[in-house]
């Protein structure tokens, strides 16, 4: 089991593990928005890369407005999001136009590409998507956390 953090030196401006950086930055969850509109819908697109430690495993990335704290605890792993029904639904397969690769496998770099494909949801405006991913089979890793925050 791996945890690990990128620590940031507030006084120096920089990082507290420098030789671990490449590492840190290269094993995550990254969105190319920030936001979507609950007037007009959206698409933000995920990158999820876990490295060749995690190549051709299958991943689940879960969606919730829940926020992150406590998170989520499967045996050995902490999940920085907590699940709720918008999880249920995400990983449900139910929705495949809105939650687009949500379920399915890294590739051989242990990269994958996911996307929300949001229709217009009236009155979800200062809401908060949060999303984090693990790879199953064994549940060693979670990535970070991201937010997407719905605007008017």
């Amino acid at each position: 089991l791996m945890t690990w953090s990128i620590n940031w030196d507030l006084v120096n401006r920089r990082e507290f593990a420098l030789n671990h950086a490449p590492y840190l930055r290269s094993v995550f969850l990254r969105a190319d928005a920030a936001t979507f509109s609950a007037t007009t819908g959206g698409t933000v697109n995920f990158a999820l890369r876990g490295g060749r430690g995690h190549a051709q495993r299958y991943h689940y990335l879960a969606a919730g407005l829940s926020g992150t704290t406590p998170g989520t605890s499967l045996p050995g792993l902490a999940i920085p999001l907590n699940l709720d029904n918008l999880s249920a639904l995400a990983l449900s397969g139910a929705a495949p136009t809105l939650f687009q690769g949500f379920a399915g496998r890294l590739d051989a770099s242990g990269d994958a590409v996911a996307k929300l494909a949001a229709p217009p949801i009236p009155g979800a405006a200062g809401n908060t998507v949060h999303l984090a991913y693990v790879p199953a089979n064994p549940w060693d890793f979670a990535s970070n956390a991201v937010a997407v925050k719905i605007v008017p």
